[in-house]
């Protein structure tokens, strides 16, 4: 959801932010107040300084609640201030917020509306950016509407998409996570994978994986025909010269490593885990001796540059909540370090990476000013 600053200057250098509430009751209430510094000659990147306040309800509305200063206490008394998970939250979201906002404008003089956020969420302040919006979905022209907003205003064309990508990926990693709480099967996982590809696109060793086929066949004449072995996705590295990369989907609920100890401090790995290293180790051994040497798929790849050279092997399986004690933890992570031909990713790892893409993506923003 998008977020509004009122920002107005007090001097050249600075500017004092409207009160940001982060926890409120029908009596009282504790703000953040905060104070934008530009050109800070100790320490430039230094460029927001807060105070928290406690506010109490009156006949004029919300006023601060005096409190004792520091150098006025006495020995033992104990002055402190705790703030809830989500209040720690607010403050994060609105210091980064901030810290965006000089980055961008540094101190305006007079007073300014910033909004950060989606630019769809964005837009719904401003009449004529809603009609365009409201022509591209309603009058069914959409690519003759989006040529004519690419040359009347690139900006915006290009904020629309970007906050498009961004809402989408967003509802991506709300399903993603749905479905970790529930029994979803493996042919649902690999549709999902299948329809947001960006989330492998970031992880596996920062290598771009262009999915070529899913559920291809490693066997038969064509990768994309019927066959006996067959994978869940047969995808490529993206560079000017590409290399085929094998990715077997398994469940969250599959076993990493049993629960009893083959010795002590040491766990055998689990049936699922071993199972599936196997398994995509067979697919690559027939995807390198039969699959990618037949004349169709070697003419078909090569032809866009995309060559098989001992394939890369990724494996998504199980979830590391699994591992509970450190024996468990060690005999996972040892037998997936001594994997040097193939890469085993967790749910749960795989999840982060796309919060992680999620996260660092830079959030739209918009300045309207009011000089008087």
């Amino acid at each position: 959801m998008a977020d509004q600053y009122k920002i107005t200057s007090t001097s050249r250098n600075t500017a004092k932010v409207e009160d940001k509430v982060i926890h409120e009751t029908s009596n009282s209430r504790r703000v953040l107040r905060p104070e934008i510094i530009a050109n800070n000659p100790k320490n430039p990147a230094a460029s927001v300084k807060i105070s928290f306040v406690h506010q109490k309800i009156g006949a004029d509305g919300w006023v601060d609640i005096e409190g004792k200063k520091l150098s006025n206490l006495s020995a033992g008394d104990i002055m402190k201030l705790i703030l809830s998970s989500e209040e720690t939250l607010e403050v994060f979201k609105t210091l980064e917020d901030l810290y965006l906002i000089h980055k961008k404008t540094g101190v305006k003089y007079g007073s300014n509306e910033v909004v950060i956020g989606l630019a769809d969420e964005i837009i719904k302040t401003d009449p004529k950016r809603a009609e365009v919006v409201r022509t591209l979905v309603e009058q069914g022209h959409s690519e003759e509407i989006w040529q004519q907003l690419i040359e009347a205003n690139p900006d915006l064309a290009t904020q629309l998409s970007h906050a498009r990508l961004h809402q989408s990926r967003r509802e991506a990693l709300n399903k993603f996570e749905q479905m970790l709480k529930q029994d979803t099967a493996e042919s649902d996982w690999q549709d999902f994978f299948d329809q947001n590809k960006w989330i492998f696109g970031y992880g596996l060793n920062y290598q771009i994986l262009r999915p070529l086929s899913g559920q291809p066949n490693y066997g038969g004449e064509r990768y994309t025909g019927k066959g006996k072995n067959k994978g869940d996705f047969l995808g490529a590295t993206g560079a000017s010269v590409r290399f085929t990369v094998l990715i077997e989907i398994k469940k969250p609920n599959s076993t990493l490593v049993e629960i009893k100890q083959y010795r002590n401090d040491v766990h055998c790995v689990g049936p699922d885990l071993l199972g599936g290293v196997s398994q995509l180790r067979g697919n690559a051994h027939k995807w390198q001796t039969e699959g990618s040497t037949t004349n169709g798929n070697r003419d078909e790849l090569e032809g866009s540059s995309i060559y098989t050279v001992q394939p890369k092997k990724i494996l998504v399986i199980g979830d590391t909540s699994q591992l509970k004690s450190r024996p468990q933890r060690e005999s996972f992570e040892l037998f997936r370090r001594n994997q040097s031909d193939l890469e085993i990713v967790a749910f749960d790892e795989l999840l982060e990476r796309a919060k992680f893409i999620i996260a660092h993506e830079e959030p739209i923003e918009t300045t309207a000013t009011d000089d008087s």
